[in-house]
């Protein structure tokens, strides 16, 4: 049975989305915003279940990683719309798990210093989020 999301793993496992949302933020802070202002009613029409538990944590993020859109055409910036959709679930997860994480703040203080190009970003954060993800064992 898979044990009730702590802060420390919330933080764990959503590492390589705030890297992301620094780079788009960065990037194309036009097209972020966008998203961001305009999403904001996306978790109110999710399922989420009554209890959050780490397998269900890791559902959310690898139906998000592992998306068949999130690496078509990302210059398109389509992966900045499925990204801030992950976001606000997630928002609405870790209110309701009653942790106190501020992703905006995380994105904003964030220090992204990477000249590659967004599909280099795109397939290196997805590896390592994807493997990370499938090989935590829940304690």
């Amino acid at each position: 049975m898979s044990s009730l999301v702590t802060s420390e793993t919330f933080d764990l496992f959503v590492t390589e989305l705030i890297e992301l949302g620094a780079f788009a933020m960065n990037t194309d802070k036009e097209m972020w915003n966008m998203y961001i202002l305009n999403n904001t009613n996306i978790a109110n029409s999710c399922e989420i279940p009554e209890i959050i538990t780490e397998d269900v944590l890791k559902k959310i993020l690898l139906n998000f990683w592992e998306h068949d859109w999130l690496l078509w055409h990302p210059e398109n910036n389509y992966y900045v719309k499925l990204l801030t959709n992950v976001l606000l679930l997630l928002e609405e997860c870790q209110k309701r798990l009653e942790i106190e994480y501020d992703f905006m703040e995380k994105i904003n203080t964030y220090k992204n210093t990477s000249t590659h190009s967004i599909n280099k970003v795109l397939e290196s954060l997805r590896a390592s989020a994807v493997s990370k993800l499938k090989s935590t064992e829940v304690p």
